[in-house]
């Protein structure tokens, strides 16, 4: 079989992507060997960003995944407790958060909580459509197993299957990718920050007695456990325990679901009536890491999502990441197959996604470090626990249980007494530990200060942050080069949102368009803002700015545009 574009992996940003190059015209093969963990939750936090991508899709995508979403009220809180039915330290309701506000401003979505199976649902329906009506073929129940290329085609050895020759390769086949592996990609960063056992249960009983304290997070401590709960939705009873695992003393085997039972049990309460309809569904061990991969490009390869970046869950960035190198992968490459855009485009890929990816590394690490703070505040920090682990690993015999008899002496030095519950009230009142919402990085990032000639820069229009990571800066609201289009209003009743031209190109100009004889490079959508306060407060002297597929703006003018000048600056950015 041969293809323009094969994707690697069917996970959220596969699915994506190979939707949006089949929707395009793009010839695709979407290949996902389909052996997931069940439904197993991981990736819960959906950030604007996201919901404007899924938005963009069309076909009410952006509605199917926010009708997953519990009311407001029922996720916007993260609790810190003794146990889940127990006394309550401290409260941060996120959803009165400045954080917030800004979005719900900036924005046409909002954010959701909705676990990632439930958000892969909804895109699934998405591929199938693409398949029906676009085109796109879908290999289910297949790995890639290899990969060689040449300067011309890439050739992907499937499963049970002859092999696959494509144009292009985009590899997402997850944090432990086979073929990012074999193109002798390697990761760079904390490999190990923090092990932990993900503990998968339901029970409606618990989801009804929480609707009174109802939260997205719970942060348990008492002398039994130490655990993070993360409520995927109260009306369905299904919760995930996040429990600190420390193998080679601790090992899975010791997480029997009779023993998930009682750890589950010690984090709701001691000593009255406890739910009977707790169902333990599994159990797995993960490796909190902070890394991202030295390359995104090789060759006619690219690496997104988790495959090019694993990120300390803290913050929910991981997922919303991905989906963002998706789509700003996914517009470059229809651009060489359907517009004849050169390869060169294809480079400003990893010059934009991995400068981007590194910044919100560094956020995510952050985040990380915040959640730290209460547990130093109880004498239980990762970093004391892991230097018991260490010592207690150089004795010659019985490590094992001298240290996990060192950990119960420790949980039990957790009791909460008074200094302690101030102390934790204090940092969580004056909005120190994890945050939920970020104003600027849940929107995008600012691109201006990087070397990529997917964007004309303008010496009068730039960022109003500084640089943070290789020229890149902070979101925030303009009407520049590299800066993600604000969501503005203008003629009276319209808004400009992602997706307003399908997945093509947009111009917005304050005056009327010339006619031409001569053919566009490439089509484009015109709108004519008349009037737009929201312009006229960002960018008053910019009279026309061309938006590129993925929201982003890729030149600005403070003079009137004209067809010629337009077609003057797509073949600059497409063709040079």
């Amino acid at each position: 079989m041969k293809t323009q574009v094969l994707v690697a992996g069917g996970g959220p940003v596969g699915k994506v992507v190979s939707s949006m190059l089949a929707r395009q015209g793009v010839a695709t093969v979407l290949v996902d060997q389909e052996r997931r963990e069940g439904r197993h939750p991981k990736a819960h936090a959906v950030t604007c960003r996201s919901m404007e991508i899924f938005r963009s899709l069309g076909k009410g995508v952006e509605e199917k995944v926010a009708n997953h979403c519990p009311e407001d009220r029922e996720w916007g809180c993260f609790r810190y407790m003794e146990r889940l039915c127990g006394e309550e330290i401290a409260v941060q309701d996120h959803m009165k958060s400045a954080a917030y506000t800004t979005l719900l401003k900036e924005s046409v979505t909002k954010p959701v909580h909705v676990s990632q199976p439930l958000v892969e649902d909804v895109l699934s329906e998405v591929v199938d459509e693409a398949v029906q009506q676009n085109g796109l073929v879908f290999v289910k129940g297949k790995a890639c197993k290899s990969l060689q290329q040449t300067d011309r085609k890439v050739t992907v050895g499937i499963e049970g299957s002859d092999p696959i020759t494509a144009d292009h390769v985009i590899v997402c086949d997850g944090a432990n990718s086979t073929l990012r592996h074999t193109l002798g990609v390697n990761m760079t960063g904390p490999g190990s920050l923090q092990q932990f056992m993900s503990i998968h249960f339901f029970s409606k009983q618990l989801g009804e007695a929480l609707k009174s304290r109802p939260g997205m997070l719970y942060f348990v401590f008492n002398p039994q456990v130490i655990a993070c709960i993360v409520a995927h939705n109260l009306t369905r009873g299904e919760f995930v325990v996040q429990a600190p695992f420390y193998p080679p003393h601790q090992t899975p085997a010791d997480f029997t679901p009779e023993a998930c039972l009682d750890l589950i049990r010690a984090a709701i309460n001691s000593n009255t009536d406890l739910p009977t309809d707790i169902e333990v569904k599994a159990a797995h061990p993960w490796l909190m890491a902070a890394q991202i991969a030295e390359k995104f490009q090789i060759g006619r390869c690219f690496i997104a999502g988790d495959a090019a970046h694993r990120f300390p869950p803290a913050g929910g960035l991981g997922l919303n990441t991905g989906l963002q190198d998706a789509q700003n992968l996914a517009w470059k490459l229809a651009a060489v197959h359907t517009e004849k855009a050169s390869d060169k485009l294809l480079e400003t890929y990893e010059i934009e996604r991995k400068a981007a990816d590194r910044y919100l590394l560094g956020v995510a690490l952050s985040c990380f470090e915040k959640g730290m703070r209460v547990p130093e505040e109880m004498w239980m920090s990762n970093h004391t626990v892991r230097t018991w682990e260490q010592s207690c690993s150089k004795l010659p015999f019985g490590g094992s249980a001298v240290f996990n008899k060192v950990l119960d002496l420790g949980k039990n030095l957790t009791r909460l007494g008074p200094y302690k519950k101030t102390s934790i009230k204090k940092l969580v009142d004056t909005w120190a530990t994890i945050p939920l919402f970020f104003s600027h990085d849940d929107l995008g990032v600012s691109y201006a200060g990087l070397k990529t000639h997917a964007i004309v820069p303008h010496e009068k229009h730039k960022p109003a942050n500084p640089p943070l990571v290789d020229g890149l800066s902070q979101y925030v609201p303009s009407i520049a080069p590299g800066v993600r289009m604000p969501s503005i209003h203008y003629n009276s009743d319209m808004r400009y949102e992602l997706g307003i031209a399908g997945s093509g190109w947009t111009l917005l100009t304050r005056h009327p368009l010339s006619k031409s004889k001569v053919a566009p490079v490439v089509n484009y959508h015109h709108i004519h803002v008349t009037s737009s306060p929201d312009w006229d407060a960002l960018a008053p002297s910019v009279q026309a700015a061309l938006v590129r597929p993925d929201g982003y703006t890729a030149w600005v003018s403070d003079e009137p545009a004209t067809p010629p000048t337009i077609n003057a600056v797509l073949s600059r950015i497409l063709r040079d």
